[in-house]
């Protein structure tokens, strides 16, 4: 059994800070409802992270849950996920792109870089930006600080994208 205990943390999303979030990125919009990334503190007090990555067609690639690797994806043998005790990296094999850098830096502060994918969409964070890119449009952050993680992206039917 895993204790659940309500969390603020801050999370920098490349050079982007946010603040007091509750452990959960949402994607919201397009008819999307999305938690790309769930992550929350065990009664070990290490970091539980659940997710799923998907190639450029949506398709599910690496399921993490938990912060354990599930391997029953035809594409297992094509990603390898390191799981150390404050990272996870998943990496593609042949291209060596890394899909999925979270480390924690400090108790309740953590850092994200990786790409995601949806049905249309992408979202990409390095060290230096956050990109959000859909068929139509492209929104891209850096060095934003004290973001508020009530804040919302929202992405429209036609591609648009706004913060609520």
């Amino acid at each position: 059994m895993v204790k659940v205990e309500a969390k603020n943390f801050n999370v920098d999303l490349g050079s982007n800070k946010a603040i007091n979030c509750n452990g959960v990125i949402n994607l919201v919009g397009k008819g999307l409802n999305k938690q790309p990334l769930r992550f929350r503190e065990g009664d070990d007090g290490k970091i539980l992270l659940n997710c799923t990555l998907r190639n450029k067609k949506g398709d599910p690639i690496v399921v993490l849950n938990n912060s354990n690797s599930i391997q029953n994806l035809p594409t297992k043998d094509e990603y390898d996920t390191k799981i150390e005790n404050k990272r996870i990296v998943v990496t593609n094999k042949t291209t060596k792109e890394i899909l999925l850098d979270f480390k924690e830096i400090s108790p309740n502060h953590f850092k994200i870089t990786g790409i995601f994918y949806f049905p249309d969409i992408k979202i990409l964070i390095t060290d230096e930006f956050m990109e959000i890119t859909t068929k139509t449009n492209r929104l891209k952050t850096s060095g934003q600080k004290n973001i508020n993680c009530l804040n919302v992206v929202n992405i429209g039917p036609d591609g648009s994208i706004w913060v609520d």
